[in-house]
C-alpha cells in the first residue's frame, strides 16, 4: 500500500526501503510469501530491475497490515529512478486482486560516485624491429577519473600484449606488470619492460598495453578506455639459401 525509500543517493549507496502491506481479503494469510523489490527509471517504469526479494514467514490478519524496513544496494546507474515493490511477487497466495500487488516509491535521483579512471596515456616502444627480437616498452598510465584509487584497493596489474589487429583478443601476451603506485587524481606512473617476440610473428602487427588488466579498480563506468596501441612493423628472419659446397675430390692417381 506504501512505498518509502530515500529521495537522493549515490550508486553503490546501501539505504534502506520502507514498505507496508495489507491483507484486504475476508480471510486469514497463513502461509509464507515474498515481497521483490525492483528499481525502474521513471521514463520506463515497466524496466524494472529486480534488486532483492524478501521472505515474509508469519502470514498476516485480515484487515490488518504490516510494515517492514530492508536496506538494499542502489545498483551501478544514474539518472531518476523509483522503486517498486511487488507483495506475494512469486505468486503463492490466491488473491481475489492480482492487479494491486505492486506500488512505487517517490521518484529517486541516482548520480554516481566519483571514481578513479585508469588510463594509458603514452607508450614509447620502437617501430620495427626484426622477428624473435627482444624489445623494451615504456608506457605511462595516468587517473583521469575524479577519485584516487582507493586505499586498500590499489594494487592492479598492467599486461602488454602483441596483437595482429588493433584490439584485444586472441593476443600473444608478452608480459604482466605489477601497478607502479597508487594514483591520486591527475597522477601518474612510468613502467618499463623487456619483452622478447615470438619468432613466428612477422609483418604490420600492434603493442597494445592494457592498464588494470584483471579489473581490479572499479572505474564504472569507465571501463573500456583502459587500453593503448601503437604500430609495430616486424621484419621476417630471411633464411639463406642453399649454397652447396665440394668439399673433396677422390680419383685414380
Amino acid at each position: 500500500s506504501s512505498v518509502v525509500a530515500p529521495v537522493a543517493a549515490q550508486d553503490s549507496d546501501l539505504i534502506e526501503v520502507t514498505w507496508t502491506v495489507r491483507n484486504n481479503g475476508p480471510d486469514d494469510i497463513t502461509i509464507p510469501w515474498v515481497d521483490r523489490v525492483y528499481l525502474a527509471p521513471t521514463s520506463n517504469p515497466l524496466d524494472r530491475t529486480p534488486i532483492a526479494d524478501f521472505f515474509r514467514a508469519d502470514g498476516l490478519v485480515a484487515g490488518k497490515t504490516h510494515t517492514r524496513t530492508e536496506i538494499v544496494r542502489v545498483p551501478k546507474q544514474s539518472g531518476l529512478f523509483q522503486f517498486f515493490v511487488e507483495t506475494d511477487a512469486t505468486r503463492r497466495l490466491a488473491e481475489a486482486n492480482e492487479s494491486n500487488n505492486l506500488f512505487p516509491s517517490q521518484p529517486i535521483t541516482v548520480t554516481l560516485r566519483p571514481r578513479p579512471d585508469l588510463q594509458v596515456t603514452r607508450i614509447e616502444s620502437p617501430q620495427q624491429v626484426t622477428a624473435g627480437a627482444v624489445i623494451d616498452v615504456n608506457f605511462v598510465v595516468t587517473n583521469l577519473g575524479s577519485a584516487a584509487t582507493p586505499t586498500g584497493g590499489s594494487r592492479w596489474f598492467d599486461r602488454v600484449w602483441l596483437s595482429l589487429d588493433n584490439r584485444l583478443g586472441g593476443d600473444i601476451l608478452l608480459g604482466e606488470l605489477p601497478n607502479g603506485s597508487a594514483l591520486a587524481v591527475g597522477q601518474n606512473y612510468s613502467t618499463s619492460g623487456v619483452f622478447g617476440l615470438p619468432e613466428a610473428v612477422a609483418g604490420n602487427v600492434f603493442i597494445i598495453v592494457q592498464t588494470d588488466a584483471r579489473g581490479t579498480v572499479d572505474e564504472f563506468p569507465q571501463d573500456g578506455n583502459n587500453t593503448f596501441v601503437v604500430p609495430l612493423a616486424v621484419d621476417a628472419v630471411p633464411v639463406p639459401p642453399p649454397d652447396l659446397v665440394v668439399t673433396s675430390v677422390a680419383a685414380p692417381l
